[in-house]
C-alpha cells in the first residue's frame, strides 16, 4: 500500500499495474465493477483496506474505500494497492483506492470519489456499520450508485431503521446482508409451500413460531422480521396488530380473507452459529384437526437444516439439507453476481409495517 495525493492517483496505479506486469506472472486486470465501501470505524486504513480485499477477493473490480473517522478535522488523504488471486496459474488482480477523511469534511469526499470511478462499469455501494439515512452524503452517493448494500443487522434501533429503509427503497435499488443470509432458509420454506399434499391445509395458517439466536441485543432480531415480512407479503397477509411479550418476544396477528393467524418471533440462547440466524420455524395450518405442522430446524454442529412435516395424518416425513454460514465475503459475492431482487423490497415493506403497527399498540 503507497500513500498518495488525490490528483496522482491515476498516474499511481498505471505504475502499480506495470510493476505487476514484470513479475513473470501472466496478470488479469479485473474490473468489471466499481465498488464503494464506506467505512466509519476507528481501525487504520492498512486494516481497513486488508479487511474489505479479503471480502472481495472473489469478484475483483476497482475498489474505493471511504475510511471515515472521528477526528474532527483530519484532512483528506488517499492510499492505493493492488490485491490477486490464483485462478488457472494466473493472476486476477483488482485495485483499492482507500480515501481518508473525518466526517466534517465528507463534502471534500463527493467530487473525489466520484472522479475516480471506472468508467461504462455499474457501481455498487456498500455501506458497513451503523446506516445513517439522513447523511447527505450517503444520499448522494446512492444516486449515482446501481445498487445500495447494507446488512439490516448493522441496525440497532429497527423500529426506526425499517421504516426509514423502506421508504428509501422506493428511491435506490437495495441489496441487504441479512437478506441473502435468508436465502436456504427461503427456498426450504417455498418447498413447503409447493407441496400438493400440505397446500390446502397452509391456507389456514394457526401459528408460525420463529426462533432466532441472540445474546439479547434487540439488532438480532432483524432476520427473523425480514423473514417475517417476507411471509407476510408473498402469502397476502394483513397486518393486524403487533405487540412485544414481557420477554421481548414478537407477536404478529394477521388476516388473510376471514382466516385469522399469528407469527411469534422469539430469541433463544441455545449455540447457533452465530447471533441473529434463524435456529427454527415452527408451522401448525389447519382449519380443523388433523393439523399439519412443518418443522425446519438448524443443526449448526453438524452444518444442516433438518425439515420434518406430516401430511394432516399419520404419515411423517424427513429431509436433511446443508447449512453454510454466510460471512460478508459470500453475501458480498453474490450481491454482485444477482441481479436486485424486487422481493427483498416488498418484503422490507411488510417488515416495516410490523414495526408500525407496533408502535400504534
Amino acid at each position: 500500500m503507497k500513500n498518495v495525493t488525490i490528483q496522482s492517483i491515476h498516474d499511481e496505479l498505471r505504475m502499480l499495474w506495470a510493476a505487476e506486469a514484470v513479475t513473470g506472472d501472466a496478470v488479469i486486470r479485473a474490473r468489471t465493477h466499481n465498488l464503494i465501501v464506506a467505512v466509519s470505524d476507528n481501525v487504520s486504513p492498512t486494516e481497513t483496506t486488508q479487511r474489505v480485499i479479503e471480502s472481495t477477493a472473489e469478484r475483483p473490480g476497482r475498489v474505493i474505500v471511504l475510511d471515515i473517522e472521528k477526528e474532527t478535522d483530519k484532512p483528506l488523504d488517499a492510499w492505493v494497492t493492488t490485491f490477486c488471486r490464483t485462478v488457472n496459474r494466473h493472476q486476477l488482480c483488482g485495485e483499492v483506492i482507500t480515501l481518508t477523511v473525518s466526517w466534517n469534511r465528507l463534502a471534500d469526499l463527493y467530487s473525489a470519489v466520484t472522479s475516480l470511478l471506472a468508467p461504462d462499469l455499474p457501481v455498487y455501494l456498500w455501506w458497513t456499520g451503523s446506516i445513517n439515512l439522513g447523511n447527505t452524503f450517503m444520499s448522494r452517493l446512492a444516486q449515482v450508485s446501481d445498487r445500495v448494500i447494507i446488512n439490516l443487522e448493522d441496525c440497532a434501533d429497527l423500529s426506526v431503521a425499517l421504516p426509514a429503509l423502506a421508504t428509501v427503497a422506493n428511491s435506490y435499488k437495495m441489496g441487504d446482508m441479512a437478506w441473502i443470509r435468508l436465502t436456504t432458509w427461503r427456498k426450504l420454506l417455498a418447498q413447503i409451500w409447493d407441496s400438493p399434499a400440505l397446500h390446502p391445509a397452509l391456507e389456514s395458517i394457526r401459528t408460525l413460531d420463529i426462533h432466532y439466536s441472540s445474546t439479547s441485543e434487540p439488532a438480532h432480531e432483524a432476520r427473523a422480521v425480514l423473514l417475517a415480512g417476507w411471509l407476510i407479503d408473498k402469502l397476502g397477509w394483513r397486518i393486524d396488530m403487533a405487540s412485544r411479550a414481557q420477554t421481548g418476544g414478537l407477536t404478529v396477528r394477521f388476516t388473510r380473507g376471514q382466516w385469522q393467524g399469528k407469527i411469534e418471533i422469539m430469541e433463544t440462547t441455545e449455540e447457533a452459529s452465530e447471533p441473529g440466524e434463524i435456529v427454527r420455524i415452527f408451522v401448525q395450518a389447519g382449519s380443523k384437526p388433523p393439523f399439519v405442522m412443518p418443522r425446519l430446524e438448524l443443526n449448526a454442529k453438524q452444518s444442516t437444516i433438518e425439515t420434518r412435516w406430516n401430511d394432516g395424518a399419520t404419515t411423517a416425513r424427513r429431509a436433511i439439507n446443508t447449512y453454510q454460514v454466510v460471512d460478508d465475503a459470500v453475501a458480498l459475492v453474490q450481491e454482485l453476481d444477482l441481479g436486485y431482487d424486487l422481493d427483498y423490497q416488498h418484503a422490507l415493506h411488510a417488515s416495516a409495517a410490523i414495526f408500525e403497527s407496533l408502535s400504534r399498540s
